[in-house]
């Protein structure tokens, strides 16, 4: 019998749905197992709470979370259920944090889930400026748990390969920010290295050489 081998970007297809998620869940975590429970209970907490919310291209948010979870497990191999329930829960704080904190997600997911998250969300607070910003944020995943790039990167991936709506500008910098603060990182741990530069090197034949001059 030969088996059709899945396409590697499998994740960004419209037929990709809870069904096909945890096909993949069930095939390492039985499903009545607590490590499938919490990672079902993840995904519903991330799918409600994004519900009505879209993306710069119209695909519903929660499409990215899960996306980030997909390449948790296809690119990465990843089996653990507290850091596939992080994946899925990777922006809940930053982005819906007038419902959800880190204690809420500790006392929802427990303290690994909730370090995970905490290490990869934006840090709040007065900054002088965007870099500045940037470079408390990139501190604080250095010094997140093991599997914070992990992350980081997944979600990174996921956001050079889908981010044709954002405006040149914005394509460049995540371009440049990913070239200056992560490969080196992704080179170093092993972590999606081949496929970040595959991803900038389509972006920016997407955009041209002649608009980051514009930019």
């Amino acid at each position: 019998m030969t088996h059709t081998k899945a396409p590697r970007y499998a994740f960004l297809m419209q037929g990709e749905n809870r069904d096909t998620f945890f096909e993949r869940v069930h095939r390492f975590i039985l499903p009545y197992h607590d490590g499938a429970l919490l990672v079902a209970k993840a995904y519903k907490t991330a799918k409600e709470a994004f519900r009505g919310v879209k993306r710069k291209r119209g695909e519903r948010y929660f499409e990215h979370c899960r996306s980030v979870a997909l390449i948790g497990m296809d690119l990465l191999g990843i089996r653990d259920a507290e850091v596939i329930a992080a994946l899925l829960l990777h922006d809940i704080v930053e982005d819906c944090s007038s419902e959800w904190s880190i204690e809420l997600v500790e006392r929802e997911f427990g303290q690994r889930v909730a370090a995970l998250v905490a290490a990869l969300s934006m840090p709040t607070g007065e900054f002088a400026s965007r870099e500045e910003r940037q470079s408390a944020y990139h501190a604080q995943l250095l010094a997140g748990p093991p599997e914070t790039f992990d992350g980081k990167l997944a979600d990174r991936l996921h956001n050079l390969l889908s981010c044709e709506a954002l405006t040149p500008e914005a394509q460049w910098r995540m371009i440049e920010e990913t070239e200056r603060s992560y490969l080196s990182i992704a080179k170093e741990r092993g972590i999606l290295f081949k496929e970040l530069k595959q991803a900038i090197a389509a972006r920016r034949k997407a955009l041209g050489t002649n608009v980051k001059a514009q930019a």
